[in-house]
């Protein structure tokens, strides 16, 4: 759906995006991810075409990113541009005013969704009246009305209370499902994880990781296992592995590769040991996030080489 090719970018000769790649499919909620000032904001707003590359070039569907191709994207930037002294209606009517779309259609794009959103009762107040997270819920209704093709999501989830975090969600994995491709921009790592096809870290305008998220998590397991038993193992079989943590019969152990996970498991249970649970455990995103944050470490695609 849209590439970036060593795109470049700076401000008063200070450097944001060093030559950045990005490959966004379509049918695909790509995360972009990384700390206060690593450059996302500048991204979003050059795949937004708000401001330009000093370098590098934009793909849209194959051809030059052009001026034309901005009526197939959706922004949502964090800083929110609803007018605050408009009704929620007219203030969808307004921007499908902008966009050229019919009355008619406006009506049957927005009706599932004001019920999905649980807005139909607030239609005719003022925008400057609605919580923040009423407003961000109207704003989200606003950027998909022309339906485009690339969505791209700047902390859409600030503000919202669980239900509707819960309703956000929802959408954007049908709108992924029907073909758009969504880029999100979030700290929320429990949300990246739920909704993220792929990931992309950035830290100080570098590309630190991409991946689909499977690949990141399985890329940083440590090779920990959880193992629940019937009764407290033998001092002899503690004493045979690395037991990172006992609690009654809770045990969590590192393991080198799944060969000697078989052999542990065979171990355990030829000492008439019955084994309630035994599963290996994988890194939370927010595990990742901070990890190659601290550690500065950059990781090339294939995962397993690095740069």
């Amino acid at each position: 759906m849209i590439q970036l090719e060593g795109i470049t970018k700076s401000y008063n000769g200070r450097s944001i995006l060093k030559p950045l790649n990005l490959d966004v499919p379509a049918g695909c909620v790509y995360g972009l991810l990384g700390p206060n000032g690593a450059g996302k904001t500048t991204t979003l707003r050059l795949l937004s075409r708000i401001i330009l590359p000093d370098a590098g070039a934009i793909y849209f569907n194959g051809e030059k990113y052009q001026e034309r191709h901005v009526k197939q994207i959706g922004y949502m930037p964090e800083e929110r541009g609803l007018y605050k002294e408009m009704s929620v209606q007219d203030q969808i009517n307004y921007i499908a005013d902008l966009q050229g779309l019919k009355r008619r259609e406006v009506t049957n794009r927005t009706a599932r969704l004001l019920n999905l959103f649980n807005l139909e009762g607030v239609l005719n107040q003022p925008i400057k009246r609605l919580s923040k997270g009423t407003s961000q819920k109207v704003q989200f209704i606003c950027t998909i009305l022309h339906q485009p093709k690339l969505l791209i999501l700047d902390e859409p989830f600030s503000g919202l209370d669980p239900v509707s975090s819960q309703a956000l969600e929802k959408e954007i994995l049908h709108l992924r499902d029907n073909g758009v491709a969504i880029i999100l921009s979030t700290h929320r790592m429990d949300q990246v994880e739920t909704i993220c096809d792929k990931v992309c870290l950035l830290n100080q305008g570098v590309k630190m990781l991409e991946g689909k998220i499977s690949e990141v998590k399985a890329h940083f397991k440590t090779g920990t296992y959880e193992l629940t038993t019937n009764r407290t193992l033998d001092d002899s079989l503690l004493a045979k592995y690395i037991f990172v943590s006992r609690d009654k019969n809770n045990y969590r152990v590192s393991l080198q590769d799944n060969k000697e996970a078989s052999v542990f498991l065979q171990d355990i249970l030829s000492d008439n040991v019955s084994v309630q649970r035994f599963v290996e455990t994988s890194p939370t995103m927010n595990d990742i996030f901070i990890n190659i944050i601290k550690n500065n470490t950059i990781f090339s695609h294939p995962l397993n080489n690095l740069v």
